[in-house]
């Protein structure tokens, strides 16, 4: 993920509106995990380093194929969305996505929902 030179002017760009804003500190994020290795692919790392009381949940997400890729939604999660040109590239956008939202909803002192979306499928014959 890369900062552009309009995100690079600072809180500037994040001050145009609450979309501008939510980009800006998702890149930031972003970049701050990886930086410091604590990206989705290092959970234990991740756990070690916001400590014990930190727990995982496992949230239903929903690909669904577009034209220029794949799109993901949470059903638990109203609002967070990912997109990406592959399944793998927006399976890890919606991870990002998840920790974001979730993490914004704690700030701002709001309830976590948990989880309950279960998968299920039915067969129909032809």
């Amino acid at each position: 993920m890369k900062i552009t030179a309009e995100d690079a002017e600072g809180l500037a760009a994040a001050e145009r509106g609450p979309t501008e804003r939510l980009i800006f500190m998702f890149k930031i994020n972003s970049l701050w995990r990886h930086y410091v290795g604590l990206c989705p692919r290092n959970p234990k790392q991740y756990l070690k380093a916001v400590g014990p009381k930190a727990t995982m949940s496992r949230y239903l997400i929903i690909l669904e194929p577009s034209g220029t890729g794949f799109s993901a939604y949470s059903p638990d999660l109203p609002g967070c969305v990912a997109t990406g040109a592959s399944r793998e590239e927006t399976e890890s956008r919606m991870r990002e996505a998840i920790e974001f939202h979730l993490e914004g909803l704690r700030q701002e002192k709001l309830p976590v929902p948990q989880p309950r979306s279960q998968p299920a499928f039915c067969e129909i014959g032809g």
